[in-house]
């Protein structure tokens, strides 16, 4: 679990537990694509990566991935 996640877990949860940090992560965030195999794509529409658009393999719960552009910059939702 990165270290920005895992502030925010033990700020918002405290001893909840995972079970509920993995059902509250996907708040502030907006499906809008449904790439098949499990494979989505997200807006982020809250915190400080706002506007971004990430990946998200359903099937093993990750955290959200950025796209990448060929140099390495996050997309974000007005990029093309």
């Amino acid at each position: 679990m990165p270290d920005e996640y895992r502030t925010y877990y033990r700020k918002v949860f405290g001893d909840a537990g995972d079970e509920v940090w993995h059902l509250e992560r996907g708040r502030g965030a907006v499906l809008i694509s449904d790439n098949g195999c499990g494979m989505t794509g997200w807006l982020i529409v809250v915190g400080p990566h706002r506007g971004e658009v990430r990946d998200r393999d359903c099937a093993v719960n990750p955290p959200f991935e950025p796209y990448l552009d060929t140099r390495g910059n996050r997309h974000a939702f007005r990029t093309g």
